[in-house]
């Protein structure tokens, strides 16, 4: 067995008891899982919070022993433990699970205090732990095989919060966080981002969350000039009475907080004190079809709506099972090597997809705020931060001369439509990384391109892929003609190029349009789908739009949500940076079967919305559901 000789995890083991032999604990879970025969045991972890995790779990395997194959044929059984927000205490049971050969995976732990030292003995014992929400990076930093992040770290976390910071126009911040490790690392990793971002701190103190009473620490820092302050917090708890002592004191600035404020519990204790309280979350109820069907099923079987854990929950199950399913197997390292190695796996809390240190990719947080003493959605916030991080990996993998420009200012910078076009197809380019781009395009005199098709060969030329055009006369053709016409173009292309666009075809009957491109996917050619192009069927397009178009940020409601926690800045300014970032619509499953997310590029970006396979353009959503006290 594997163990490297680190500090911690030396101390883990030793702390664990001598004569625990893990190789042999490893052994004999092997020769369980290479029988094939009994039942799969999934230990979870009960603990204060966990009541809708473990019913989400619950749900999961209820659905998964529903199929008439079962999960290999073998029943799935869930083996409750409790667990308390400190290891020392938590290590019994922990050693109880780890002893047991039939269990396979561990799901539970939300503390990362608890959550870290418990992955080495997880680790050494072979079985696969997905905690929900630990985001310390110590989590991933041991080069583990079978330990998965769940949530996207605390450096997602961090730079994220800092550039919807930016986004909204703060300037100066006081910072607070609570003395654990977690927190402390949460609140270093957001200064530094931040201060990238051009915000500066006036203050900065950390506290005992065990604390009643931070009115001294508050009176420090109150009467300076800040627009906001931002809480690493341990637990809702401590966030609860830290926000309303600063209402008290007379700080009448937003809140930012870390996902510890997230939940019913924060809601509800916090009362109108929580007002313009901005959160991370992973989970909105009603936001896909996925997300809609999960809640539908919850509300069955348990009588309420479900929350973040409960979604966090079905996902850890859900996953844990597609993976078995496509190992064949419960043996770990094929069950490890299968989530490592996966190019992505929806769920209704989004994308995943891990990195070799078992790093969750590709999912992403959105971004709420407490408002009239519910939670609503900021929309569209997100997107500088992804448009900003995919800037960087196009700067660093660039070879030639002239890169792209940067697509996150380019993007901001409300382009006339043809130029938008043009920035969407080089920003496609850069994904996809196509050499021969075909263009069937409508032509308004017979045999001369519109200058929208001059302008792609010239991008073509300038980044070094070739074009190559089929037009169809847009009068002068009944619709048999033109249909033939169109199937012509198509046919005539698919064997030279990688990667399709339609331009100009508006006009034309969008059924056949759509009927006569389904044979492009046994030639396994995308279509990549730019502003104003006519709709395609999304098993073979890549479509791109505007935020803007799909989100009216200057409606009555949207005015209010963002004019509460605007800095020196108007919704219409807000809204007018949004209005041409990119929303993307794609099959992940057809780009996956064509080996176009081999490079993890597109997961890596995160598109808004998971649709099981199809990942569709984002839509204004009713306000969230949240969880219980949260722990972290």
């Amino acid at each position: 067995m594997r163990i490297l000789i680190l500090p911690v995890v030396i101390a883990v083991l030793a702390l664990a008891g001598c004569g625990i032999d893990y190789d042999d604990l490893a052994k004999h879970r092997l020769e369980y899982a290479k029988g094939g025969r009994g039942d799969i045991y999934v230990a979870a972890i009960e603990e204060s919070w966990s009541a809708s995790y473990l019913d989400g779990i619950r749900l999961a395997i209820d659905q998964v022993n529903a199929r008439p194959g079962k999960l290999l044929g073998r029943n799935v059984r869930l083996l409750v433990k409790e667990g308390v927000p400190n290891f020392d205490d938590s290590l019994p049971n922990i050693l109880k699970i780890a002893k047991n050969p039939k269990v396979t995976a561990v799901l539970g732990h939300r503390r990362s205090v608890v959550a870290v030292p418990a992955s080495v003995i997880y680790e050494a014992s072979h079985i696969i732990y997905l905690p929900p929400y630990s985001t310390s990076k110590d989590l991933t930093s041991h080069n583990f095989k079978f330990v998965f992040r769940m949530v996207p770290s605390n450096s997602n976390m961090a730079g994220q919060l800092s550039s919807v910071a930016a986004l909204l126009g703060y300037k100066k911040s006081a910072m607070l966080y609570a003395q654990d490790d977690n927190s402390r690392e949460l609140a270093f990793l957001f200064e530094d981002a931040a201060i990238k971002n051009g915000i500066g701190f006036l203050h900065r103190r950390s506290y005992d969350p065990k604390e009643m009473d931070y009115r001294s620490l508050i009176t420090q820092f109150a009467n300076k000039p800040f627009d906001f302050v931002f809480i690493s917090a341990a637990t809702a708890a401590d966030g609860v009475r830290m926000v309303q002592q600063l209402r008290e004191m007379g700080v009448k600035t937003p809140v930012m907080g870390s996902d510890a404020l997230d939940g019913t519990y924060y809601k509800e204790a916090v009362g109108e004190d929580g007002y313009n309280t901005i959160i991370p979350v992973v989970f909105r109820p009603n936001a896909t079809n996925k997300a809609r069907l999960f809640a539908e099923d919850f509300v069955k079987a348990y009588g309420r709506e479900p929350d973040q854990n409960a979604a966090l929950g079905f996902d850890s199950m859900m996953m844990l099972a597609s993976a078995i399913e496509a190992a064949k197997s419960t043996v770990p390292t094929l069950v490890s090597s299968t989530l490592h190695y996966m190019h992505y796996w929806t769920g209704v809390t989004g994308v995943h997809s891990f990195d070799v240190h078992g790093d969750v990719i590709g999912m992403k947080y959105f971004v709420q705020v407490l408002n009239n003493k519910a939670w609503h959605l900021l929309p569209g916030v997100h997107l500088p931060f992804f448009l900003s991080k995919f800037d960087r990996y196009v700067k660093a993998t660039w070879t030639k001369d002239g890169p792209p420009p940067s697509f996150e200012k380019a993007f901001s910078a409300n382009l006339h439509f043809e130029d938008l076009r043009i920035l969407q197809l080089d920003f496609l380019r850069e994904i996809l990384q196509f050499k021969r781009l075909g263009v069937i395009f409508g032509e308004q005199k017979v045999g001369v391109e519109p200058e929208r098709v001059t302008r792609i060969r010239q991008l073509g030329e300038k980044r070094g892929y070739s074009v190559l055009s089929c037009g169809i006369p847009l009068a002068g053709l009944d619709k048999s003609q033109t249909e033939q016409r169109l199937i012509n173009c198509y046919g005539k292309l698919a064997i030279e190029v990688d990667t399709m666009n339609v331009s100009g075809l508006q006009s034309m009957d969008k059924d056949m349009v759509v009927r006569v491109q389904r044979p492009l996917k046994f030639y396994k050619v995308p279509v990549i789908a730019l502003q104003g192009d006519p709709d395609f069927e999304e098993g073979v397009a890549m479509r791109i739009g505007r935020f803007g178009e799909t989100n009216n940020i200057q409606t009555d409601f949207y005015v209010n949500l963002f004019g509460g926690v605007l800095n020196g800045i108007k919704v219409f300014e807000i809204a007018e940076r949004l209005q041409d970032m990119p929303v993307m619509a794609v099959n992940l499953k057809v780009l996956n079967e064509y080996g176009l997310l081999n490079s993890g590029t597109l997961v890596g970006l995160a598109p808004d919305l998971y649709m099981d396979w199809l990942v569709s353009a984002q839509k204004p959503t009713k306000p969230t559901t949240t969880t219980t006290e949260p722990k972290r």
